[in-house]
């Protein structure tokens, strides 16, 4: 009995160590990431763009600093009156955004939300994009991600809504805007379908690399005694 509970100790902590190993090099061969971990002051962390980043588990720095908030719609009684667009944001550094729209009253109002990669800030020429989008109408209890193509979607009628509108970067830069790929620009484009005020705004988020997989690499660091490779 006790060679088999020495087996399976042994097997127990060997799994602990290689499959947080194994998913590590999965997710970066996935992902295209080849992170640098570093130790500063007996700290590791991550170098991202430029500035150490302390890797240490539960810490809620290590996540936010992946991510850049802007407000884009500011909010107004009637915010996405006719034919609306957000602010045009920059993706240099992130790896994909967010746009998150809420209004309290809503009622009957409804819009058609696209996406619009951007050749530069004004914009003088756009292309709508692929995006995935996310509506949250009753409390806490989030609807299914779906992918929207370029003719975007229409929101559901209701007050107390929140709209989860994200973008990858690879997409904005792939899209031909006056015959020319690699823009970096990109801005969120309503259409008014039923007209009834939605009181509202709107905010940016641009995702960087270290807000997607940070947490991940955190705790692979922390659960076996290796480093990356």
């Amino acid at each position: 009995m006790q060679t088999i509970i020495r087996l399976v100790v042994a097997m127990a902590a060997l799994f602990a160590v290689r499959l947080p190993m194994a998913l590590n090099r999965a997710m970066r061969r996935m992902m295209g990431l080849r992170p640098q971990v570093v130790m500063h002051g007996g700290v590791p962390g991550f170098w991202s763009r430029g500035r150490f980043v302390p890797c240490i588990a539960g810490a809620a720095p290590n996540f936010l600093e992946g991510l850049k908030f802007a407000p884009t719609f500011a909010p107004v009684a009637d915010f996405l009156a006719g034919t609306k667009n957000s602010d045009v944001h920059n993706m240099a550094g992130f790896n994909g955004a967010m746009f998150v729209l809420h209004w309290g009253v809503g009622v009957t109002g409804t819009t058609t939300l696209t996406v619009q990669a951007c050749d530069d800030v004004t914009p003088s020429n756009t292309t709508a994009i692929v995006f995935w989008y996310r509506e949250i109408t009753s409390g806490d209890t989030d609807g299914a991600w779906t992918k929207a193509t370029t003719a975007g979607f229409l929101t559901t009628a209701g007050s107390n809504h929140i709209i989860q509108v994200f973008v990858s970067a690879s997409d904005v830069a792939a899209a031909s805007v006056n015959s020319v790929v690699g823009n970096k620009f990109v801005r969120l484009h309503s259409v008014e379908g039923t007209a009834s005020p939605l009181l509202g705004g709107g905010l940016f988020i641009g995702i960087g690399i270290l807000a997607i997989a940070l947490s991940d690499f955190c705790s692979f660091i922390f659960v076996g005694a290796y480093t990356f490779d």
